[in-house]
């Protein structure tokens, strides 16, 4: 029974999928697609944000239907960009970027083997610029079968799984760059920011084995009695270096409303990780309901606009980046 279930469920996440595709980026389209995701998660549909019920995943929602993300934000969802925008930040390493190559619904396996040829058995890693989940190691072996399975993942588009509308028309690419683990697990260190203000952090732990997750204000660290997609770690030690990345989040957040700025520390050094703006699609269940409320009044108490960051961020310094990595 349990397979059969399993099946159906496939093929009618499939079916959405496949409808997705041929549905055009309009709010009140876009609302019936991301819905059946946000319900499968949070057990109900969407709460309107003005609502004294409202919680974060009913924000990340709406705002991920609308479409009105800024340059800003359209940029950083893709990760090579938000390398660049990261880049200077006083205490902050970037991973290095070793190659880069675009893909699209023709590209075979084949054309990836070719590609990271020169990098196997090297420490470097390979990941989609336009997804996350997905991650290949390739100072380990390798078959056909696992390259095949990473490349149909990442031809994939989050606005057509789940109409996260600041993946519309982006560019498909895949990153070789420097593997930053040292051996062991990484945790992920991931800043719930508004307008330069961290608020919250979520720290994952065992990404890759055993998956577990938990939430801490700030900036005093007290965890948060919530499950939040996923079963709580035993224990969670405050990092040494916790202020500084609060500070380099602050600094990547100063000019968008509401961004998760993610970064690693490793033996002492901060790396950057990514920056998310629709943190899964608001469909993570949340196991208390009361603090998610809380979360986004927090949200709506901090979102006054600040004044930009003068001339880092523009269109023109983008292109010039994309230039200079040839992008």
């Amino acid at each position: 029974m349990e397979k059969k279930y399993r099946k159906l469920r496939r093929a009618v996440w499939e079916t959405i999928y496949r409808v997705s595709l041929i549905t055009p980026n309009f709010y009140v389209l876009n609302y019936p697609i991301a819905a059946a995701g946000f319900f499968n998660g949070n057990n109900r549909f969407p709460r309107r944000v003005s609502s004294q019920s409202a919680t974060i995943n009913d924000f990340i929602f709406d705002r991920m239907i609308r479409n009105r993300w800024g340059y800003l934000e359209k940029i950083c969802v893709d990760k090579h960009y938000a390398k660049y925008i990261a880049s200077g930040i006083a205490g902050l390493k970037i991973p290095k970027t070793i190659s880069v190559f675009k893909i699209d619904r023709n590209t075979t396996a084949d054309d990836i083997l070719l590609w990271i040829q020169p990098f196997l058995g090297r420490h470097f890693v390979m990941k989609p610029t336009h997804s996350s989940g997905k991650i290949i190691f390739l100072d380990k072996p390798l078959n056909r079968k696992t390259i095949e399975e990473f490349l149909n993942f990442s031809k994939r588009s989050y606005f057509n799984i789940g109409r996260e509308t600041q993946y519309y028309k982006m560019e498909k690419k895949l990153i070789v760059e420097d593997n930053i683990s040292t051996g062991g697990e990484l945790s992920d260190y991931k800043f719930f920011c508004v307008r330069g203000k961290a608020i919250y952090l979520q720290v994952d732990v065992g990404r890759f084995v055993d998956h577990k997750r938990a939430v801490f204000s700030l900036p005093d660290f007290k965890q948060i009695d919530v499950m939040y997609g996923y079963e709580l770690p035993e224990n969670v030690e405050r990092p040494e270096n916790l202020e500084k990345m609060i500070e380099i989040a602050e600094t990547i957040s100063r000019d968008v409303e509401f961004v998760r700025v993610d970064l690693y520390s490793i033996n002492g050094d901060i790396y950057f990780g990514e920056m998310t703006f629709s943190p899964c699609a608001g469909s993570d269940h949340i196991s208390n309901e009361s603090w998610a409320i809380d979360f986004l009044n927090r949200i709506k108490a901090e979102s006054a606009p600040k004044a930009a960051i003068g001339g880092r961020f523009t269109p023109q310094a983008a292109r010039s980046f994309d230039r200079q990595v040839g992008g």
